[in-house]
């Protein structure tokens, strides 16, 4: 409970998740938008592998974090 100010809110996407799931993960967060695997992140690549700050960018990190071969499926 004293944390909740704290962590960022998350939305869960599972492999073959529709767009329109995206979109409402837009409406209720907003950008921009950390996008992480399961297993990890891919901040060692840098902001923009990992960061979302519009729709285009939010579809393109999707697609590329469901075609990495580490990441692990939820």
């Amino acid at each position: 409970p004293l944390l909740g100010d704290l962590t960022p809110q998350s939305v869960v996407l599972r492999e073959g998740s529709a767009p329109s799931d995206w979109h409402e993960a837009v409406r209720n967060l907003g950008f921009p938008l950390f996008i992480r695997g399961t297993a990890r992140s891919r901040k060692a690549a840098g902001w923009k592998a990992c960061v979302a700050e519009n729709p285009s960018e939010l579809e393109s990190l999707i697609h590329e974090m469901f075609s990495l071969p580490y990441r692990a499926r939820g």
